[in-house]
């Protein structure tokens, strides 16, 4: 048997109103295929028919086999399985499975490799095949992104008229004024007290033999911290702040401004209307490299972004060196699998990765701590995630194959699979040697910070998603202090959760700021019910729907704790931005573009308690990011919209922003951030189509023969479309384009 006999196909349809998914298998070789056979997927696609039974190996990764009703499959015949497909129905991504196949020799399993692959062939739809999408998100684009439907959302209407306060995200007051003014390279600087205003400046466009104004700070104690004002006029720029981070977002501001050229005099006053404007970015479940991260870092100071979240840890990898446990990246930050070989010294494949490669990475100290400095410099807050108790896989693999730390309970015979699939996520709370590693990892991040010259001021510590049916029959809990000796696992489970939980964020603070003194704590909204009352220093990061859950938001607020917006409605970079088969994403929650993002009002999933909001997080969860340069992708634009939502009060304006979001293109490709450019909308009207980009400054191009190429026309005006092929057209910057759309003569 070889790899190539084997040929698959996931094939959708709809049938009776209902649709199904199924695997394909063709047996391509000259004889019959019988059961001695394993075919490894990673995203774990589910057989729901007798003929095929699927094996977890870890999380969703295991094999297909064959099972009770399998019968061998003759040279050329076809057999159709019926499979889950998840969350992927109707979206390419379902592809990703990452094949390989085996076969069983005696009682040896013998790799072959991966089988002919055909792409999915889709069903036809007209919307999301999700209908719970809808319920939770009710702002979502759960219609099939059409070029007619993507025309009536780009195509909305004139800017407001204010070319002269174009700056991302929005100032809070702009007044203009009589006359007008010019700075640039040429300009003058006085820095006043803000030294490190020359570094900021160094990007003032080069504005010619034109006469630059001046530019001047100077120090105004009147404000707030990251408050600013700036008045530009034709005797000079005058930025006023209270502190480094003001006069910085006042330069930030300024750059943007003058990329307009001579403009008319204004005077602006600006504060942000949240202090922790975050971005969590995980870097755990596919390492992305460090340059996608340094990008971010260097766009979040330009658009007054201050908070870092970097998810270091989760059950698919480990991403930062820890010296003195060396295990923790060579096997939490490898993923690899061999049926040949020992693969004990790593994870296994997770979330669409090739089963046959190796996937490995992480950040180390020396990178870490230059990422500290760059984010300190452009005033970014780096803030580590380190999950516990749950979501703590890789590192409980990791330090099981040295055992240099317990952080599980060898005795413990209860049973629980977490979300992902993961029968083993959880560290026991009850064990010393699971606050012996979280002592020795913080100590680590200290020295980081501290080598680095950055305040260690707040670290994430996750507490989500901790399987039901955990610590039930721990022995080691069942001696803590507090325990009730008549708990039983049947009636008491919630007592004894609640116990252990409770137990975990004592000891966890505890220990934290035993090495950190002051050291500030964040968790997911799970551990509201398990926060000593009166605790400080302590926030919560919601993220819940916008529908469904004003229970669990309800509670949230009752704790009187901080909160950190991060509704999965909004603020969830790793969805999709469009409904549309070939739109990546991962979309259990929504579908959201740059304009959903940029309308998000936060006040509807604040619970009615709008004091108690420290600010807004946007994410982006790694399945789907196969490649760095994804990153980019479902960051940008919207994290420019995100960045409006955080720091203007202004109400959102569509048309005016997208004219400064078109501006901003420009500085984003000039340091590399391929931001995602999207398809352009075209509608047909009396045999004319009528084309329109996202945001100015994108061409569009268009082909009666096929996809558009960098020569083809620029559209200009509406065109003519042929009768038989009708025309394609795609979106260009640069050289990058959109994915190409059709439309025929009669759409």
């Amino acid at each position: 048997m070889q790899a190539n006999d084997l040929e698959l196909q996931i094939v959708e349809a709809v049938e009776a109103g209902q649709a199904r998914t199924a695997l394909r298998l063709r047996n391509v070789a000259p004889s019959e295929l019988g059961d001695d056979w394993r075919l490894y997927v990673s995203f774990g696609l589910m057989p729901l028919g007798p003929e095929l039974e699927f094996t977890s190996v870890e999380g969703r990764f295991g094999y297909l086999a064959p099972g009770p009703d399998w019968r061998p499959l003759a040279s050329g015949a076809v057999l159709e399985v019926p499979v889950s497909s998840w969350i992927f129905a109707g979206n390419r991504l379902i592809d990703r499975q990452g094949f390989l196949l085996t076969t069983l020799e005696g009682n040896q399993e013998v790799r072959l490799g991966a089988p002919a692959v055909l792409p999915a062939l889709l069903a036809s739809r007209d919307t999301s095949a999700h209908d719970f999408i809808r319920a939770q998100s009710p702002s979502a684009l759960t219609d099939l992104m059409t070029p007619e439907r993507a025309y009536q959302r780009f195509e909305s209407g004139d800017a407001d008229e204010q070319p002269q306060a174009s700056v991302v995200p929005g100032p809070g007051t702009v007044r203009a004024e009589p006359g007008t003014w010019l700075a640039g390279a040429g300009s003058a600087l006085d820095a006043g007290p803000f030294k490190g205003v020359a570094g900021w400046l160094s990007d003032l466009p080069d504005a010619g033999d034109a006469d630059c104004v001046g530019v001047s700070f100077e120090h105004d104690g009147s404000i707030g911290d990251e408050a600013y004002t700036l008045d530009a006029n034709g005797t000079g720029v005058v930025i006023r702040a209270s502190g480094p981070r003001g006069a910085f977002y006042g330069a930030q501001s300024l750059l943007q401004l003058a990329s307009a050229g001579s403009q008319r005099s204004i005077a602006i006053r600006d504060q942000p209307l949240f202090p922790f404007r975050a971005v969590y970015l995980d870097i755990a479940r596919h390492f992305p490299t460090q340059a996608p991260i340094e990008r971010l870092i260097r766009a979040m100071g330009r658009y007054k972004l201050n908070v870092l979240v970097l998810g270091i840890s989760n059950d698919e990898g480990w991403r930062l060196e820890v010296p003195g446990m060396p295990e923790l990246t060579s096997i939490g930050g490898v993923r690899r699998f061999d049926p040949e070989d020992d693969s004990s010294r790593a994870l296994p494949p997770a979330l669409g990765d090739d089963v046959g490669g190796e996937h490995a990475g992480f950040l180390s100290r020396g990178a870490f701590v230059g990422l500290l400095r760059l984010a300190a410099a452009h005033h970014v807050e780096v803030v580590l995630e380190f999950n516990l108790p749950g979501h703590a896989n890789a590192l409980i693999r990791a330090l099981a194959s040295s055992g240099r730390y317990e952080v599980v309970d060898r005795s413990d015979r209860s049973t629980h699979a977490s979300h992902q699939g993961y029968a083993h996520n959880t560290v026991n709370p009850c064990v010393p040697g699971t606050y012996a590693f979280a002592r020795a990892v913080i100590s680590t991040f200290k020295t980081m910070y501290d080598e680095a010259g950055v305040p260690f001021l707040r670290l994430h510590c996750g507490g989500d998603e901790t399987p039901d049916g955990t610590w039930l029959r721990s022995p080691a809990c069942a001696t803590t202090p507090g325990w009730d000796a008549a708990w039983t696992p049947k009636h008491n489970a919630q007592s004894i959760r609640d116990h252990v939980m409770r137990r975990h964020f004592r000891e966890l603070v505890r220990v934290a700021r035993e090495v950190a003194p002051g050291l500030e704590l964040g968790f997911w909204h799970e551990m509201a019910d398990y926060v000593d009352d009166g605790a400080e220093g302590v926030w919560l990061n919601d993220w819940t729907t916008h529908r469904g859950q004003d229970d669990v938001r309800a509670g949230v607020a009752s704790s009187g704790l901080p909160v950190v917006i991060a509704n999965a409605s909004y603020l969830y970079f790793d969805m999709p931005y469009a409904c549309h088969p070939d739109e990546v994403g991962l979309p259990w929650a929504t579908y959201i573009d740059t304009r959903g993002v940029l309308e998000f009002d936060s006040s509807e999933v604040s619970a009615g308690r709008e004091s108690g909001v420290l600010g807004l997080q946007a994410h982006l969860w790694s399945e789907t990011v196969y490649e760095p340069e994804l990153v980019d992708f479902y960051l940008f634009p919207r994290l420019l919209a995100f960045a409006e939502r955080c720091w203007s009060r202004r109400e959102p304006d569509w048309p005016s922003f997208a004219q400064s979001v078109g501006r901003e293109l420009a500085w984003l490709d000039a340091r590399s951030v391929a931001f995602r450019i999207a398809p352009p909308g075209v509608t047909v009207r009396d045999g004319l189509a009528h084309a329109a980009a996202e945001f100015p400054g994108l061409l569009i191009r268009y082909s009666a023969d096929g996809a558009p190429v960098a020569g083809s026309p620029v559209y200009e005006s509406p065109v003519p479309v042929p009768n038989s092929a009708g025309l394609w057209f795609s979106a260009w910057f640069g050289d990058r384009s959109s994915r190409a759309m059709r439309v025929g003569a009669a759409e």
